[in-house]
């Protein structure tokens, strides 16, 4: 008998991988699956998935969007009929408590959200969120991570056992053979130039002014940003201070699948996280391997989850955070030809979601259903 799972998500489910897989291991189990996320999106499905938007502004300051969302999505999950509700963040955790009707509640932390990079400097922003989390988490059966060292954390704080690591790994569905939009033509690129590509949210702490400065250093270089983010506009006015804002580029927030038209035309990829906050110290994002299934070698931090993957698997190189000189001697010793077959050979032995499947249908308590 096929099981229903509900995922609720603050964020758009297009632009999610981690949900998008989720959903894509569900229905693959035979199982049956809805979602509810933010957005204004006028899709009613994922291929047999449900989708529930709702239409918050993720743009608006302070927590009444939050308010907003939690009253919203309560309503459409408690007349929904599901056998597990998954909190795809810390944002949608009450909804799925206090929506319950004794479902099994999963909470998946993807980050350290009593110490988030982004509220470094929001002290009461911070105190209230990580006060969610303590009195909700113990409402919960089951809590995922993405990286070892958040599941210690999490452990050490809470005193919790149940908690399982599901890396953020993609699926090899991602890499296009022939792209759509050519990055050198949508912009003018040069073909000698060599391509710096960052994609996910411009939020402060990505390392993306270090970005700037790279290319700021190197004529080589040009940046592409694939993504949208409250720092946006900083990054403007940062590459024109500097003089460079002809060899820097924004392709805005683009569907999942879509982006990795852009990444595949990438000569390296960027992971500059800045440790400004225990969450990003332990910062294992799913852009590294994103990057490496589409052959992209990475220039990343040297944070100690990052690091351990990147010079384990020899897909790119890490680097100080803000040390210019080593960061683009570091980029030409990973832009070596011939290399992209053999780092995505390397991603696509050890970095796919199909090795996380099975942990995922076991955690919900799924049976695969032919």
């Amino acid at each position: 008998m096929p099981m229903t799972v509900g995922i609720i998500f603050f964020g758009d489910f297009f632009q999610d991988a981690r949900c998008i897989n989720i959903v894509e291991s569900i229905i693959k189990s035979g199982n049956n699956v809805w979602v509810i996320d933010a957005s204004n999106s006028s899709a009613k499905n994922y291929k047999r998935a449900k989708l529930y938007h709702l239409n918050i502004d993720l743009n608006k300051k302070g927590i009444r969007k939050f308010f907003q969302f939690f009253t919203l999505a309560k309503t459409v999950i408690k007349r929904q009929s599901s056998d597990v509700l998954i909190a795809g963040d810390l944002y949608s955790v009450p909804s799925i408590v206090q929506g319950s009707k004794n479902q099994k509640l999963i909470y998946d932390s993807r980050e350290i959200y009593s110490h988030l990079g982004g509220l470094s400097k929001k002290p009461l922003t911070q105190f209230f969120w990580s006060t969610v989390e303590k009195i909700y988490i113990s409402k919960i059966n089951n809590v995922i991570v993405t990286a070892p060292s958040d599941r210690k954390y999490l452990q050490q704080r809470y005193r919790l056992e149940s908690i399982e690591t599901i890396y953020n790994f993609p699926t090899p569905k991602i890499n296009p053979h022939q792209p759509k939009n050519n990055l050198r033509t949508q912009f003018g690129i040069e073909e000698g130039k060599k391509i710096l590509l960052y994609q996910g949210k411009l939020f402060d702490g990505r390392g993306l002014f270090q970005i700037i400065d790279i290319v700021k250093q190197d004529n080589n270089f040009v940046a592409v940003f694939v993504g949208d983010g409250n720092l946006k506009p900083k990054i403007i006015k940062y590459a024109q201070k500097n003089g460079v804002e002809s060899r820097v580029f924004f392709t805005g927030a683009v569907p999942y699948y879509t982006m990795f038209e852009f990444t595949q035309q990438a000569d390296v990829g960027c992971s500059l996280i800045e440790p400004i906050s225990k969450s990003y110290e332990h910062a294992l994002p799913n852009k590294i391997f994103e990057y490496a299934l589409c052959g992209v070698p990475t220039i990343a931090s040297d944070l100690p989850e990052m690091k351990s993957i990147i010079e384990t698997y020899k897909i790119g190189k890490t680097v100080p955070n803000h040390d210019t000189k080593t960061q683009i001697e570091s980029i030409y010793t990973i832009l070596k030809p011939n290399r992209k077959n053999e780092i995505s050979k390397t991603a696509h032995q050890h970095f796919t979601w199909e090795s996380q499947h099975n942990t995922v249908v076991k955690l919900l308590g799924l049976n695969e259903i032919s």
